[in-house]
């Protein structure tokens, strides 16, 4: 009894722990407000793009310019996938299950990346944390290097705009993100568990951006009556934002355990809580019902498949404030896991997305006496003026390693490759993390 006893409070104690990890998180979440990166001293990683883009005056005249869609849109292609970065799975390496001989062990550690069927143990507490750096070099095949911008003062077939070239600008975008994750994760029965993914980014962005032909002669109008020269002036514009990311919580239970085989389902429920204009975080909503699959022996194959439906967000729009759906997209995940001794194992994932009508960024020509056939980045194939989604799959490759120096302790290490160049592309992305399981 008093065995018994022990063990019933042992249980309440880490459900109590896993309780106020909650609570903490919530009282962190903060609310998150839409900004006109018009406003003087606008700070926000948002606006750094389209500030940079802005940078337009007629001397001797006040003028308001406008934001190219394209900038917009690569606003929005950032936005959306900063905040899908992948994130090792919150599935524990150390697992407990109940038998005929009572509590035991796995032997196998398990993927990284994709998602495991089995759960961490009935009553069992895991925790983990992890750092991922990204640095980002290409969106859509784009080099962000070197991202090319026709600008034009007046519509085209404006007389006098007839044999005025367009500003031409040449931006550089650098951008780099320290991503800190902790997980936790506890097993309420002996096939449902629950997990919660708390993360903190460090977001740090540059812009540069400069002129090739800085002016463009505008006609007579009714703001400019005798017209004007439009100036574009080269500048830097710099930010960087930290604190709490989209925390995501997590429902999975074990329909098949069988003695090498699994299933599960589950449910990710993403929150809002991270500040989407520092691309912190997303500004909407996300729900992804999933399905994971794996056949436990010295080589583990295994496999996961889920769809995400996102919310409303200030991210997806290309008019800096009105709130519009971000895309859903599928993803999938594939791989195995190799035992190489009892304490290490390896493994590799192939991961993908695939995004539905989702904004990107094109690069082309502006044609005729104006844009002189010159380099331009658009974000529709059919108009300069407007933007449209299209759907489009991303793919990337996980390598790591998982060892268990002591007890349940594991340290895993792990390098991400993106193996393709639609939507944001990262150099090889290195990952660490350190968890146990109580």
């Amino acid at each position: 009894m008093q065995l018994r006893n022990y063990a019933e409070f042992t249980s309440m104690r880490k459900l109590l722990l896993f309780a106020a990890l909650l609570t903490a998180i919530v009282n962190c979440s903060s609310a998150l407000a839409q900004t006109n990166c018009s406003t003087s001293g606008n700070s926000h990683l948002y606006c750094v793009p389209i500030l940079a883009v802005e940078n337009l005056h007629v001397p001797g005249a006040t003028i308001t310019p406008t934001v190219p869609p394209a900038f917009s849109a690569l606003n929005a292609s950032l936005g959306i996938e900063l905040s899908d970065v992948p994130k090792p799975s919150p599935a524990s390496g150390i697992i407990f299950s109940f038998g005929p001989s009572g509590l035991t062990r796995e032997r196998e550690l398990g993927p990284i990346f994709t998602e495991r069927p089995s759960i961490v143990g009935r009553h069992k507490l895991y925790v983990a944390f992890t750092y991922q750096y990204f640095e980002f070099d290409k969106l859509d095949s784009v080099s962000l290097k070197n991202i090319p911008l026709q600008i034009s003062g007046c519509q085209s077939g404006t007389p006098g705009c007839t044999t005025n070239p367009f500003i031409e600008t040449q931006s550089r975008l650098d951008l780099k993100v320290h991503q800190f994750t902790v997980y936790a994760t506890y097993g309420l029965f002996n096939r449902v568990d629950v997990s919660v993914a708390v993360p903190i980014l460090d977001v740090r962005m540059g812009m540069h951006a400069t002129c090739f032909v800085c002016g463009q002669t505008l006609p007579p109008s009714s703001t400019l009556p005798s017209g004007g020269l439009l100036v574009f002036t080269p500048n830097d514009t710099t930010a960087s934002a930290g604190g709490i990311g989209d925390v995501t919580f997590r429902v999975k239970g074990t329909l098949v355990k069988g003695e090498r085989a699994g299933l599960a389902v589950g449910v990710d429920v993403r929150t809002p809580t991270g500040n989407d204009l520092n691309y912190l975080g997303s500004g909407a909503i996300g729900v992804r019902p999933f399905a994971a699959v794996d056949y436990r022996a010295r080589v583990s194959p295994h496999a996961s498949i889920g769809y995400e439906a996102n919310g409303s967000s200030v991210l997806a729009s290309t008019d800096q404030s009105t709130a519009k759906s971000l895309p859903n997209f599928l993803t999938y995940t594939a791989g195995a896991d190799i035992g190489v001794s009892k304490r290490l194992s390896v493994t590799g994932d192939l991961l993908g997305t695939v995004y539905f009508n989702a904004n990107r960024l094109l690069l082309g020509a502006v044609t005729g006496p104006q844009g002189l056939g010159n380099p331009n980045v658009t974000c529709s194939l059919t108009s300069n003026a407007t933007c449209q989604g299209q759907t489009f799959n991303t793919n990337s490759f996980s390598v790591g390693a998982k060892y268990n120096p002591t007890r349940n302790l594991i340290i895993t290490a792990n390098v991400l490759f993106k193996l393709d160049d639609n939507g944001l592309h990262y150099k090889p992305a290195p990952m660490g993390g350190i968890s146990y399981t109580f």
